[in-house]
This record gives C-alpha cells, sequence and structure tokens, in this order.
C-alpha cells in the first residue's frame, strides 16, 4: 500500500501559492463568486496573504478548539473566544486587553473554570499570539494601543455559539 501512495505522490505537481497576491489576482477571485474560506481569506488579504489564511486557518481553528482539554491551554482558549466574540458583537477595533482580562473569565467557568487547570493569564495571551506557520496566530497584538486582535478566519468557524449578552 504504502508504494502506490508514495507513486501518487511522485506524481504530484507542487504549485506554489504565494503569500500576497496582486492586485489583479484579488480582482479575478472576487469576481468568481469564491467559496466561504477563499471569501473569508479575500476579507483578511490586507493583514494576512490569502494563501496564509487557506493553509492555517482550519489549523488554528483546531488549536483554539482542542485548548479546551484539561491542562491544555483552556484560558487561552477562553481568552480567544472573548475576543471572536468582542468582533463578532461588532467591535472593530482592537480588544483593550483589560476588557479581555475580565471577559474571559465567564467563558472559563462556562467551560470547567479550575477543574481544567487554566494557566496563568500572561501564559494565556502568550500562548494565543504565538506564531504557527510562518506570521499566523489565533491573537495578534496590536502596536501601541494594548489590545488584541483576532485572526479573521477564526470569525466564520463552524459551530461558534451565539454571543452572549456579559
Amino acid at each position: 500500500l504504502w508504494r502506490s501512495e508514495r507513486a501518487v505522490i511522485a506524481r504530484a505537481t507542487l504549485v506554489r501559492v504565494e503569500r500576497l497576491w496582486s492586485p489583479a489576482e484579488l480582482r479575478r477571485t472576487r469576481g468568481l463568486s469564491p467559496s466561504r474560506r477563499i471569501g473569508a481569506a479575500l476579507q483578511a488579504c490586507d493583514r494576512f496573504g490569502i494563501a496564509e489564511s487557506l493553509s492555517c486557518g482550519p489549523e488554528l481553528v483546531n488549536l483554539w478548539r482542542n485548548a479546551w482539554a484539561c491542562g491544555a491551554h483552556p484560558r487561552g482558549a477562553a481568552v480567544v473566544t472573548a475576543v471572536v466574540d468582542c468582533r463578532r458583537a461588532g467591535l472593530r477595533r482592537p480588544v483593550p486587553v483589560e476588557w479581555v482580562r475580565r471577559a474571559h473569565e465567564a467563558y472559563l467557568t462556562a467551560r470547567g473554570g479550575e477543574c481544567l487547570r487554566p494557566e496563568s493569564f500572561e501564559e494565556a495571551e502568550d500562548w494565543a499570539c504565538r506564531t504557527v506557520r510562518a506570521t499566523s496566530s489565533l491573537l495578534s497584538r496590536s502596536a501601541g494601543t494594548a489590545g488584541l486582535t483576532c485572526f479573521d478566519y477564526l470569525l466564520g468557524s463552524d459551530g461558534l455559539e451565539p454571543v452572549p449578552d456579559h
């Protein structure tokens, strides 16, 4: 079986997709009524590249979902959820860290709180801002504003709960 799999892979053609696309490429893509994933990548193309969004988006969503496990990064997952929900609720500027510090607690408590063995807030923030695959991260720190911004792909991920009142 491994020989046939290896033969298939050997026949594949490697296609390099540049991180940032030209204005002409972006115009052509917008005119094609793209899929939801490509549409999300197009919305983020001024900050993140198309290829980056397409390749890293699903990986970052899985990283976020898996972080809720006991002893993983549950506070980090709560921090990311708080920032994502602020954006989904209409906030367009970076979320002040102090808001996140207060808002994430409700998400953490709803998932099990201290039973999840959460890390410190500082460790959670560092984890969420850690770079994955060159330039992507769940959250990014905004220069000079002490605020956090989420990777746009997260906003359209499947299975998001309605934004809570808090």
